[in-house]
C-alpha cells in the first residue's frame, strides 16, 4: 500500500469513528472544546501507530485507548506546569526559604523542604516501623541492609516500607506547599481590599 493509499484509508477510519471519538472525549473531559482538541492530538498519534506498524485496527477500543492515554498525559502535563509555578510562586512570596540544590536527591530534598518539627509531625502520621526506616535512612544515613537489621526484617520489607513512607511524605510536602500559596494568595487578596 502506498502512502497515499494508507492516508486515504486512515482518512476513511477516521471519517467512521470520529463522532464516537469525539463523544468518548466530551465524555472524558466535561468539555466540547477540550474534546476536540483531544480528539485532534489523538487522531495524531493514531495515524503516527498507523504508520509505524501498517495496522488499522477495527473497532472503537483502539482509538478509544488513544483519547484515553492521551489525555492522562495531558493531566499529568497539566499538573507538572502547576507544581513548577507553585514552587515559583512560593520562591517569591517566601524570599527568607532557601532553594534546594538541584543535585540533592529526593531524600535530601524532602529533609531541606520540611523544617523538623513538621517533618516530625509528619512521621508520626506513619506506621511505627516506616518512621524508623525513614529516620534511619535519612537521618543516620544507613542502607537497606544496616536498616533491616535494625529492625528486625528483610530488606525487601525495608525498600517497601521506604517506598510508601517517600510516597506519602512527597504527597503531604506537595499538599504542605499548595496550603502555603493557597494562604498566600487569600493573604494578598485581603491587603488589596484593605
Amino acid at each position: 500500500m502506498t502512502s497515499t493509499q494508507r492516508r486515504v484509508h486512515f482518512d476513511d477510519y477516521c471519517k467512521r469513528g470520529y463522532q464516537d471519538a469525539l463523544r468518548f472525549a466530551t465524555f472524558i473531559t466535561r468539555d466540547r472544546d477540550e474534546a476536540f482538541d483531544l480528539v485532534q492530538e489523538a487522531m495524531v498519534k493514531a495515524f503516527r501507530s498507523y504508520e509505524k506498524n501498517g495496522e488499522l485496527p477495527e473497532g472503537r477500543a483502539w482509538l478509544q485507548q488513544i483519547i484515553r492515554r492521551t489525555q492522562i498525559d495531558r493531566v499529568r502535563a497539566r499538573q507538572r506546569r502547576i507544581n513548577a509555578l507553585s514552587l515559583e510562586e512560593t520562591l517569591e512570596d517566601n524570599p527568607h526559604q532557601i532553594p534546594t540544590d538541584p543535585r540533592l536527591n529526593p531524600e535530601q530534598k524532602l529533609m531541606a523542604e520540611c523544617p523538623n518539627p513538621e517533618f516530625e509531625a509528619l512521621l508520626s502520621t506513619l506506621p511505627e516501623n516506616d518512621a524508623k526506616a525513614v529516620r534511619l535512612s535519612l537521618r543516620e544515613d544507613l542502607d537497606e541492609s544496616d536498616i533491616a537489621r535494625q529492625l528486625d526484617c528483610g530488606e525487601r520489607s525495608v525498600r517497601q516500607r521506604l517506598a510508601r513512607a517517600k510516597r506519602y511524605l512527597t504527597q503531604a510536602a506537595r499538599s504542605a506547599r499548595l496550603m502555603t500559596l493557597v494562604q498566600a494568595q487569600a493573604q494578598k487578596q485581603q491587603g488589596a481590599a484593605a
